[in-house]
């Protein structure tokens, strides 16, 4: 915690600077205001951080400002430069960009996945094929062992099974069919972006569209 100096104009970062200042034996291993304040110096604060714009950057001042006995650090509210707004994007480089798309895009599918494993899902679009044929008549020995196996666990009638399955197979896939489109999409943008803001707004533009999916989907599965 630095300590404000007024009639020096000085700052003590540390408790160490401090007893430089003056002699030790005058202070406490925790030097309080009670301690230093009749020295003129002054344990600091800093005003809450201001909100700002987008385009704006607030800079705390060197030193403290002292007044009634107190003495505050606070800050200054400037025009930010353009190099100032990139380096405070979230993403600086395609990398972290790419990998913050693959981690959003998969909560955007956990909804559809929450009751599933890592695994499982991976299965789905060929046990949505199996279903179908196996209500058809057409199922191959491997899918009707894959449909009554999953049946018999749970005591369900294959057919109810291959209902049940073609009705949300239909929906996930077209879950995956548009998130992929979505992801293409999304890192062809970022790919074709070389500044910080441009991965940001790719981003931001992304997950707008995805919420629109989510919405529709979501109606869809009810």
């Amino acid at each position: 915690m630095p300590y404000h100096v007024p009639s020096e104009n000085l700052v003590l970062d540390t408790v160490k600077d401090l007893k430089k200042w003056v002699l030790p034996s005058l202070l406490s291993k925790s030097p309080t205001a009670a301690e230093i304040n009749p020295l003129g110096a002054f344990i600091t604060s800093v005003e809450p951080h201001p909100d700002i714009l987008e385009t704006e950057i607030a800079i705390r001042d060197v030193m403290p400002t002292h007044s009634d006995g107190a003495s505050v650090f606070k800050w200054t509210v400037r025009a930010a430069t353009a190099q100032e707004i990139e380096d405070r994007q979230p993403f600086q480089t395609f990398e972290e960009a790419r990998v913050a798309m693959l981690e959003w895009i998969n909560d955007f599918l956990s909804p559809f996945t929450m009751d599933a494993g890592d695994a499982e899902p991976l299965s789905w679009i060929k046990k949505e094929a199996a279903a179908k044929a196996y209500l058809a008549g057409t199922a191959t020995t491997d899918q009707s062992d894959m449909i009554e196996t999953e049946a018999a666990v749970d005591g369900e009638i294959p057919a109810d099974l291959c209902a049940a399955i073609v009705a949300q197979g239909g929906l996930y896939t077209k879950v995956i069919a548009a998130t992929t489109g979505l992801r293409r999409k999304t890192l062809k943008a970022l790919e074709q972006a070389s500044l910080p803001s441009e991965f940001t707004a790719i981003l931001d533009g992304a997950k707008v569209q995805a919420n629109a999916m989510m919405q529709q989907f979501s109606q869809e599965g009810q």
